[in-house]
């Protein structure tokens, strides 16, 4: 992996489009994207593997959505779209 696969929180701020636009479910992003997603509001989730920003993208099947990165062992943090509280999973991805 080099570094122009790693998507930058100063890319993003240079860019002038929406988090939404930029990032693709899959990117990989920077430490600088995680401390910015912690200091945005209180975390709706927050442990070694998984932060989610601290408030609602949206609501599927009436429940709640939120900007989700998730980190596996030795790889840098992953955006992995928007899901429910908790989860890394989109609620697409979730079969019954």
């Amino acid at each position: 992996m080099t570094s122009e696969t790693i998507k930058t929180r100063e890319q993003w701020s240079q860019s002038g489009v929406n988090l939404s636009d930029f990032l693709t479910v899959r990117d990989y992003v920077d430490e600088a994207f995680i401390d910015w997603a912690l200091s945005v509001m209180p975390p709706a989730c927050w442990t070694s593997t998984i932060v989610q920003i601290g408030e609602p993208c949206s609501h599927i099947n009436g429940r709640a959505t939120f900007t989700t990165f998730q980190k596996q062992y030795g790889m840098p943090w992953q955006y992995v779209g928007e899901c429910h509280r908790n989860e890394f999973r989109q609620p697409s991805q979730i079969t019954a």
